[in-house]
């Protein structure tokens, strides 16, 4: 009998200090797994930006830390912002 796709579990379980990062690709149906997304942080734990907002020249060092769920169009280049201990999933 094949395996039911629908009774797997996830490989990982995030744990609360986890930090979710969500590349959104345009006209993927990001928006609809961003609201999927939201459901499960709260929402002084996420932030949203936007790629045509740019990189600010000096990003305080406490956004990398006090957010469980970062969501946008910022590339993978926003990943090496992090620190090396505190990369988001």
């Amino acid at each position: 009998m094949p395996e039911d796709i629908f009774q797997k579990t996830l490989l990982y379980t995030l744990k609360p200090d986890d930090q979710v990062y969500f590349l959104h690709i345009a006209k993927t149906a990001g928006r609809s797994f961003e609201d999927f997304l939201k459901k499960y942080f709260p929402t002084e734990q996420t932030m949203r930006t936007y790629v045509e907002n740019g990189y600010p020249a000096n990003i305080p060092p406490n956004v990398f830390t006090d957010y469980g769920l970062y969501l946008g169009n910022l590339g993978y280049y926003f990943l090496s912002l992090f620190p090396e201990n505190k990369q988001p999933f």
